[in-house]
């Protein structure tokens, strides 16, 4: 009966460990990123998601201050170099034609300016969680369904910042 109590305090524990670690914006974000931003500060972070579904979007800025981090990006296979492709360009910054807009960046405060700055050297993460999607990789459908549901990182090697922005519709 004592190994039995034992056995179910064991586990009892290790549910709380991993339900802790879980629930830490840092662990989610570099779960969801596939890149570990543990030595990273989270200068910004809103979370909205909620609802019956779960629908919302989580932003995050993640700094590492003076800590080297471009060779973590260069080496992770899951993150690639910048530029953007056109679909994760429009995603971040919509597209225009002269003043019309062909279609509203997505990636954007409320006033659609974007939330993450134009980068110019760095890497970038992306993963297609929808249902219908072929591959998490690849983003040329995003925009040829009723929802999306993806997670988008970039890491920008001049200010040492990591963007998050993970959107659920």
């Amino acid at each position: 009966m004592k190994k039995i109590f034992i056995v179910v305090g064991i586990v009892i524990v290790l549910l709380a460990g991993l339900l802790t670690f879980l629930t830490k914006k840092e662990s989610r974000i570099s779960l969801e990123s596939d890149i570990n931003i543990g030595s990273g500060k989270i200068v910004t972070y809103r979370d909205d998601h909620g609802g019956l579904h779960g629908d919302g979007t989580t932003f995050a800025i993640i700094d590492f201050g003076k800590e080297n981090m471009k060779d973590k990006y260069k080496e992770n296979k899951e993150w690639k170099p910048l530029p953007l492709t056109e679909n994760l360009e429009i995603l971040n910054y919509g597209s225009k034609t002269g003043e019309e807009w062909n279609r509203l960046p997505t990636i954007a405060d409320d006033k659609l300016k974007p939330l993450i700055p134009r980068i110019e050297n760095g890497y970038y993460f992306f993963k297609d969680r929808h249902f219908e999607s072929q591959d998490p990789k690849d983003d040329t459908d995003i925009f040829n369904r009723y929802s999306m549901n993806f997670t988008f990182a970039v890491f920008d090697e001049d200010s040492n910042k990591m963007y998050y922005y993970k959107f659920d519709s």
